[in-house]
């Protein structure tokens, strides 16, 4: 049976398995975002599977209960919407990025929007403490870990940003966003 779960603390990065066992990610859940709509609305099977990144915190309600609490309270249904369309457009988002977008562009997003989710502004740029390998990052703009350390290896050497264990600082905010039109 199916349930809905709703991260309270730590990230969850969501991903789809294919018949040979090739992982796509898909994106990376924060705390007081849910998953696992679709099952409810539909009663077809999960179309991802949830890895945690972290130790992680997770509510989680039944099928059955999450049903018959959207049928009584019509506003919790209503209240899924915005999530399902933040779900749609960034899995359009990911389409459109891995068909048409180099790994430079796709990168330069990815590290874009978390600085917007979770930088802080320092004197010496934006810095992110996402804690994600090269691996992760890899799997999150569908490249090989190599590419990606080639790439952030490249954005420093143009003065963009730099990393140390786990941690990115962003120090050309303009120079990367102009990456993300490329």
């Amino acid at each position: 049976s199916s349930a809905f779960y709703i991260l309270a603390a730590g990230r969850v990065q969501l991903v789809k398995l294919s018949a040979e066992g090739r992982e796509q990610a898909l994106f990376v859940l924060h705390p007081r975002e849910f998953f696992d709509v679709l099952p409810l609305i539909d009663d077809n099977p999960h179309p991802y599977s949830a890895v945690t990144m972290t130790d992680v915190r997770v509510y989680v309600t039944d099928e059955a209960q999450m049903t018959a609490l959207m049928r009584r309270y019509p506003v919790v249904a209503s209240a899924l919407l915005p999530n399902m369309s933040q779900l749609l457009r960034r899995l359009t988002s990911l389409a459109g990025d891995l068909a048409l977008a180099n790994v430079s562009t796709r990168l330069a997003r990815l590290i874009l929007l978390y600085a917007q989710e979770e930088g802080r502004t320092t004197s010496q740029g934006i810095q992110l403490s996402w804690g994600l390998s090269h691996w992760q990052i890899a799997q999150l703009v569908g490249t090989a870990r190599e590419v990606v350390t080639r790439t952030l290896k490249h954005f420093e050497n143009e003065g963009i940003l730099h990393t140390k264990r786990g941690r990115v600082t962003i120090t050309d905010l303009e120079k990367l966003q102009k990456e993300t039109k490329k």
